[in-house]
C-alpha cells in the first residue's frame, strides 16, 4: 500500500482488541491525543463575570513614550489594532492569544516517557492575571510516542480549524452589564512561545542542528552534524527571514513529488510546512520568539558554568568559596537562596536558580575567584541580562543589550574558539527582535507555563492514559473556578489574598474605594495620597508579638514631626501635637506579607526593601519617586492629635543605604556598593 510520494504504510497497529465478558469485542485507541480546543473553553471564559471586562483594561493603559511594558507595546499587537485597513483589535470582544508548545515527564522515576502540552493563554488580560491557572487553556495532550514526533501538524490541525472560524469571528455569549449578551467574538494567534526544538516544529523550521538553522535569519552554519560551528557575531550580514519565503519553499517542500527532493529543498532553505501557514495572517517569523528563560538561563548561563567546572577552570576550592559566599548574602525572602552546596547541585539547578544566580548572586560571588579575563566575559553576558530583563524596558535598554549580547558571542567565541559558541548564543542577538515586536520579556518568557507542567505532573494517576486523566484533572480546576461564587470579583493578585477564606457576601463588602487606593497608593507620590488613607490599618496586623513602649529620642522624634507635616500638606504641626511615647514592635503583616525588621533576627531576611517617597537626607519627600534600598530598623504605633482626636499611624524605621565608590573595592559593573552609614 502506498502512500504520498511513493511512502510505504507503516501497517502498526491503533488499535488494541479487548473481549469483555459478555463475548462483545471492542477496540481501544492505543494511543489517545486528548483535544479540548479553544471554542469551548473560550465559551466558558467569557461567561465569567469581569473577565470581558479585565481584557478591555488594556485600552486604558498609560505608558512612558519609548518604554515596552507588555506586549500591548510591541510592534504585533500593534499592527493588528487595524490589519490591513480593517480594524481588529480596536474593536471590542476581539483577543490575541499567545501559543506554547512542551514535552515534560509526568512520572517521578520514569525518564522514558514524555508526553506533550498545548496551552494558549489570552493576552487582553492584564498580565497579573493572565497566567493564573483559571485563565491558560490547555488545547491539548499529546501522548507519550517513542519519540518526539519530527512534525506537529496532525496534533495542530484541529486547533487551526478552530482558530480559523475565530478569525472570522462566532456568536458566543458574553457576561457584560451582569447578564449574558450574544457578541460577535474573533480571535487572533500572536505569538508562539517556545523552547527551541518545539518552537521549530511549531512554526516550520528545521532544528538548531542543520545548515540553515536560524528561524530568524538566513546565516548558514559550517559544520555537519554535532560538530557545526555557530561563530560569526556581524549582525549587519544576517539577511532576515520572511513569511513569503517561508509560504513558498514550504509549499514546493510539499508539492515535491520524492522524499530527497523534499529533503533537498528543505535543507536549502531552513523552511518546512507547518498547519499553522493556513492561518491567513500569521507570520511564521516574527511571531515565533526567543524565550529568554531556556536561551539565557539554561543555555548560555548553564554552559558557561559547567565549562569552568569541567575544565577546571574552577577548582573545588573554588566552588567551596563561591557558595561561602553565596550563604553568607543576605537576600530578600521572596528571591531565595541557591542550594547550599554549588558543587554538587549546579546540575540541577532549575530556570528560576539560574535566573537569580546570573542576576543576583553571581558578580559578587566570582568576584577574585575567577579569573578576570574569564569574569570580563561573564560580566558582558550580565549586563546584558540586566538590561533586557526588566519588567519595562526602554528603546535605549534594548538597543543597549544587543550590543552586549553581541559583545559576548565574540568576546565567547574569541576566548574558548569557535566550536564553543552555541545556537543560543547566536539567538541572543535576535532577542531584541522579540522585544521590539512583544514588549518586555515579562509578557513571553515560559517560566509561567513551565509550572503548569509541574501542576500537571502532580496531579495523582493510575499511572494508565495519563493524558487522559491529566486533562480531566485540569478541566475540573476550570470548572471548580467558574462555578465558584467567591471569585466573581476579578481584582488582581493582591486583592485576591483579601478573598482567602472569606464568604462571598463578606468578599464584597471588603472591596471597598478606600481599600482599592490603599493598594494603588505606595505607586504614587506622597503629595497624591489621599490624607484620610495614612491611618487606615486595616490591611496592616502585628500577630501575637507584645507592642514594647518607646520614649523617642529627639532626633526620631522630630523626623516623625517632618513625615507628618508632609503626609496631611501642614506646616503648622509641631512637636506639642506629636506625643513622644509610641510603641514598637519587630514585624509587621501588610495585606499578608511579611515585613521584618533588624529588631528581629528570624524576619532579618524580610527586612530589606525598595521603596520611594525618601530624599537625599532619609526624610519624607513630596514628590520624590526615586527607588532606594533601605533596611527597616523597627516599626512603630504611633498617635497623632487630628482635630482633639488621637489617631493610630504605622510607620517603619528605616536605614536607608548610600551609594559608594564600588572601583575602589574592586567590584565590576553591574556589582553597586551602598553604605548604611
Amino acid at each position: 500500500m502506498k502512500g504520498k510520494r511513493g511512502k510505504q504504510a507503516c501497517g502498526s497497529p491503533h488499535v488494541r482488541e479487548v473481549t469483555l465478558s459478555s463475548s462483545e469485542k471492542v477496540y481501544y485507541p492505543l494511543k489517545v491525543y486528548c483535544f479540548n480546543g479553544v471554542i469551548n473553553p473560550l465559551t466558558n471564559l467569557l461567561k465569567r463575570v469581569a473577565f470581558s471586562a479585565s481584557c478591555e483594561k488594556w485600552r486604558d493603559r498609560q505608558v512612558r513614550r519609548n518604554q515596552l511594558a507588555d506586549i500591548y507595546d510591541g510592534s504585533i499587537w500593534k499592527q493588528f489594532i487595524n490589519y490591513k485597513g480593517q480594524p481588529f483589535l480596536s474593536e471590542k470582544h476581539t483577543f490575541g492569544v499567545i501559543l506554547n508548545v512542551d514535552w515534560f515527564q509526568p512520572f517521578e522515576r520514569r525518564c522514558d516517557i514524555s508526553i506533550g502540552v498545548i496551552y494558549l493563554v489570552i493576552l487582553n488580560l492584564p498580565r497579573a492575571i493572565r497566567f493564573k491557572k483559571e485563565n491558560v487553556i490547555l488545547v491539548g495532550i499529546i501522548p507519550a510516542l517513542s519519540k518526539e514526533p519530527a512534525s506537529l501538524n496532525h496534533f495542530l490541525k484541529p486547533l487551526v480549524s478552530e482558530l480559523k472560524a475565530l478569525w472570522r469571528g462566532i456568536d458566543l455569549d458574553v457576561h457584560e452589564n451582569g447578564k449574558l449578551h450574544s457578541k460577535r467574538v474573533r480571535l487572533a494567534l500572536l505569538c508562539a512561545a517556545c523552547d527551541i526544538p518545539a518552537a521549530r516544529k511549531l512554526c516550520g523550521f528545521l532544528g538548531h542542528g542543520a545548515k540553515m538553522g536560524c528561524s530568524f535569519c538566513k546565516k548558514a552554519f559550517q559544520g555537519s552534524a554535532g560538530l557545526m560551528n555557530y561563530s560569526g557575531f556581524n549582525t549587519e550580514t544576517w539577511q532576515p527571514r520572511t513569511r513569503q519565503e517561508h509560504l513558498k519553499y514550504a509549499k514546493q517542500a510539499e508539492k515535491a513529488n520524492s522524499i530527497t527532493l523534499k529533503n533537498k529543498i528543505e535543507s536549502g532553505y531552513g523552511y518546512r510546512y507547518t498547519e499553522l501557514l493556513e492561518l491567513d495572517y500569521f507570520d511564521s517569523v516574527k511571531f515565533c520568539v526567543v524565550d529568554p528563560m531556556h536561551n539565557l538561563f539554561l543555555g548560555s548561563a548553564k554552559k558557561l558554568f559547567t565549562h569552568w567546572v569541567d575544565s577546571e577552570i574552577l577548582l573545588r576550592k573554588d566552588l567551596q568559596k563561591i557558595s561561602d559566599r553565596i550563604n553568607s548574602m543576605l537576600v530578600p525572602s521572596d528571591i531565595g537562596h541557591l542550594p547550599s552546596s554549588i558543587a554538587s547541585n549546579y546540575g540541577k539547578f532549575t530556570a528560576q536558580e539560574w535566573k537569580n544566580w546570573v542576576l543576583i548572586y553571581s558578580m559578587y560571588a566570582l568576584n577574585g575567584v575567577l579569573p578576570l579575563d574569564h569574569l570580563r566575559v561573564w560580566q558582558t553576558f550580565v549586563l546584558a541580562c540586566k538590561h533586557v530583563c526588566q519588567p519595562c524596558i526602554s528603546q535605549t535598554n534594548i538597543e543597549v543589550a544587543h550590543g552586549l549580547f553581541v559583545k559576548f558571542g565574540s568576546a565567547v567565541q574569541n576566548l574558548y574558539g569557535e566550536h564553543f559558541v552555541t545556537p543560543n548564543m547566536h539567538l541572543h542577538c535576535h532577542i531584541k527582535d522579540s522585544v521590539l515586536n512583544f514588549g518586555s520579556i515579562y509578557g513571553f518568557w515560559l517560566f509561567s507555563f513551565e509550572r503548569y507542567n509541574g501542576i500537571l505532573g502532580d496531579f495523582p494517576n493510575n499511572k494508565h492514559s495519563i493524558e487522559i486523566q491529566l486533562m480531566r484533572k485540569f478541566n475540573t480546576l476550570t470548572f471548580a473556578y467558574d462555578n465558584c461564587p467567591d471569585t466573581d470579583d476579578e481584582m488582581g493578585n493582591m486583592v485576591m489574598k483579601l478573598c482567602l477564606g472569606v464568604s462571598g457576601d463578606s468578599l464584597k463588602s471588603r472591596f471597598t474605594p478606600d481599600i482599592l487606593d490603599l493598594l494603588k497608593a505606595p505607586s504614587d507620590k506622597v503629595s497624591d495620597v489621599n490624607p484620610k488613607l495614612w491611618s487606615n490599618l486595616s490591611l496592616a496586623s502585628w500577630g501575637h508579638e507584645p507592642l514594647v513602649l518607646l520614649t523617642m529620642d529627639p532626633i526620631l522624634r522630630r523626623n516623625l514631626l517632618s513625615a507628618y507635616s508632609v503626609m496631611y500638606k501642614d506646616n503648622t504641626l509641631n512637636s506639642s501635637k506629636v506625643g513622644a511615647m509610641c510603641k514598637k514592635f519587630g514585624s509587621l503583616y501588610w495585606n499578608e506579607e511579611l515585613l521584618g525588621s533588624a529588631e528581629k533576627i528570624r524576619t532579618c531576611r524580610s527586612s530589606f526593601i525598595l521603596a520611594t517617597w525618601s530624599d537625599d537626607n532619609t526624610l519624607i519627600s513630596v514628590n520624590d519617586k526615586d527607588v532606594k534600598l533601605g533596611k527597616i530598623r523597627f516599626f512603630i504605633l504611633h498617635s497623632l492629635d487630628i482635630e482633639g482626636k488621637y489617631v493610630d499611624h504605622i510607620f517603619a524605621v528605616v536605614d536607608w543605604f548610600k551609594t559608594t565608590d564600588a572601583i575602589s573595592i574592586k567590584y565590576l559593573p553591574p556589582l553597586n556598593c551602598l553604605a548604611s552609614k
